[in-house]
């Protein structure tokens, strides 16, 4: 018997220590205001007369003595176990006494044993601390790196654009003084409005397929549209039958709350994932003129088209921030992620060595050239619309799919986040915050895989923008498209974003150092802190067309800010 009881005395006095280790059990209390306490199997005539001396006559055998000393105490009998380890447990009034009781009650001649009643804590990471998602909380962001596959981790992309982090330091309240309602327009096949983690997230939207039919998804592949919009703005921290149910989204608002993200669906692609230029700019309008503050559109095509182009700049004009998919061939970026008014949003996939340290790599499928910034777009776990082809099961809640399709909706979800959090922001504003928060990957600076880098929840939304002697640079720029090919494209845009208007120039250089082109854009043809444009036709300074390679370009301001890129010239 004591045998037991001692391991019952290390087991609980080292259980809150494992707890703390934990992260679960820290700043909470670490017993109840109560007291376990063992009594001796045998009591002798000696211990007996020690009771009735002190707490006054009349114990004369076991049980008298213990209702004597119950008495002596105060304690209340709340209750007692009569099998295994064997104790009675006590309520002693207020939690500050628990320790001087137990103390006292161990020096007593029947006592084996008294502790407090200690509390113990599931290891799980609470609400307040991230969602209550089972796909959230099963792996994303608590599991060491290292310890499995990146595809194991529901939600890893949660965890590597540092989401989590977001979620845990409460950086968006669930009310307010008034309501800040941020509309994302999902471009795409439509989407499953009534699914569990989508009821209350969507609106009204269109269908440009068929308008005489609602915007529903009805991919034979599972939902593309839907998929893509459960990224962005799931129902989290949401019940199904009294439990939690699903995943997150990372405009992480319940539907509760005053400040949240609302999914417009906006149907412009078919039930194969196709749809055509016209039907597509005609929706980017109309979403402007609806009030959507983003557009996300997870689709791409190799050919520029004038009409598109036009209607993504009139968006843009109208304040919407447009996030296109880069594209999955693996070549140039596709349209309309092509065009300037367009944020373009590359996939990454997780890397991890044998020491656990993970790196952020380029998918494999994920297009290259004019890339704003990068996202995760391996093994992406969203929402699906319950289409089963087989027609066997209309369980497909929800899947992991891979695809720069799904690295957009991260970055239309990060707009939305800062969006809420900074009503009165610009879209060029929100385009730079995200840009300029990034985390630095690939090549220092900007690169044709990463563009600025991978985005980063947590810095954008506490405003902590890179340096320049953190890979960040002063004046921001890209080209596209990139390679350039003189005779196919006719120009290629090299694209500058300076902090103030000035006289700016541009200079081009070739593999060896040599100056090959320069132009001055004037000062009064600059305008801060937005896209500016200057024009190359593949030419050097004596007109002629320069050699394949690759030649490298430095933008300067008048104020000594500068940026740096490079272009492929491939005929």
């Amino acid at each position: 018997m004591k045998k037991v009881i001692f391991v019952m005395l290390v087991l609980a006095s080292c259980a809150p220590l494992f707890a703390r280790q934990l992260g679960s059990a820290a700043g909470r209390d670490k017993y109840k205001p109560e007291v376990l306490v063992t009594y001796k199997e045998t009591f002798t005539a000696e211990d007996i007369r020690q009771i009735s001396e002190k707490y006054g006559p009349g114990a004369d055998d076991r049980d008298s003595a213990i209702s004597m000393l119950e008495r002596g105490y105060g304690m209340k009998r709340l209750r007692e176990s009569s099998s295994g380890v064997v104790f009675v447990c006590y309520g002693v009034g207020v939690t500050a006494a628990v320790e001087t009781a137990a103390d006292a009650l161990k020096k007593e001649p029947i006592v084996e044993h008294a502790q407090p009643n200690y509390l113990f804590y599931a290891l799980y990471i609470s609400a307040a601390s991230g969602p209550i998602d089972p796909a959230y909380q099963q792996h994303t962001g608590y599991k060491p790196p290292g310890s499995m596959p990146a595809s194991s981790w529901e939600q890893w992309g949660l965890w590597q654009t540092r989401v989590d982090r977001a979620y845990g330091a409460g950086l968006i309240e669930s009310n307010g003084a008034s309501s800040n309602e941020v509309v994302v327009a999902v471009l795409d096949t439509g989407i499953t409005s009534n699914h569990e983690d989508l009821i209350g997230v969507t609106m009204t939207g269109k269908n440009f397929i068929n308008p005489f039919l609602s915007p529903d998804d009805d991919d034979t592949e599972g939902g593309h549209g839907t998929h893509c919009s459960g990224i962005i703005a799931a129902n989290t921290g949401n019940l199904s039958a009294g439990n939690p149910t699903g995943m997150a989204g990372v405009a992480y608002a319940n539907v509760s709350w005053t400040t949240r993200t609302r999914i417009m669906p906006v149907k412009v692609l078919d039930s194969s994932g196709a749809g055509d230029d016209a039907a597509i700019a005609e929706a980017i309008i109309w979403a402007a003129d609806s009030g959507a503050k983003v557009i996300n559109m997870s689709f791409g095509g190799t050919s520029a088209d004038n009409i598109l182009q036009q209607a993504c700049a009139y968006a843009s004009q109208k304040g919407c921030l447009l996030v296109a998919a880069a594209g999955n061939d693996g070549f140039d970026t596709n349209y309309p992620a092509a065009y300037a008014s367009v944020m373009s949003v590359a996939a990454t996939e997780l890397l991890t060595d044998g020491y656990g340290r993970t790196t952020d790599a380029k998918a494999y499928f994920s297009s290259h050239g004019k890339i704003d910034v990068a996202a995760p777009g391996v093994a992406i776990l969203s929402t699906a619309n319950n289409y089963d082809p087989e027609g066997n099961s209309t369980n497909c809640k929800y899947s992991s799919w891979n695809g720069t399709s799904f690295a957009a909706p991260l970055v239309s979800g990060l707009a939305a986040l800062i969006w809420m959090k900074y009503p009165g922001y610009t879209a060029e504003r929100v385009r730079d915050v995200i840009e300029q928060t990034a985390d630095d990957a690939g090549d220092a600076g900007y690169d044709e895989k990463f563009g600025w880098g991978r985005i980063n929840a947590y810095r954008a939304l506490t405003l902590d923008k890179k340096s320049a002697s953190t890979g960040g640079l002063p004046v921001k720029t890209y080209n596209w498209p990139n390679p350039f090919s003189p005779e196919d494209d006719y120009f290629t845009n090299i694209v500058f974003i300076p902090e103030t208007a000035s006289d700016t120039q541009v200079l081009i250089y070739d593999a060896g150092g040599d100056p090959v082109w320069e132009k001055t854009a004037a000062k009064s043809d600059v305008t801060a802190g937005v896209n500016n444009t200057v024009r190359w036709d593949g030419k050097d300074k004596e007109g002629r067309e320069v050699a394949n390679g690759v030649y490298f370009y430095i933008v300067k301001t008048d104020g000594g800010k500068y940026g740096k890129n490079k272009i492929v010239v491939l005929y």
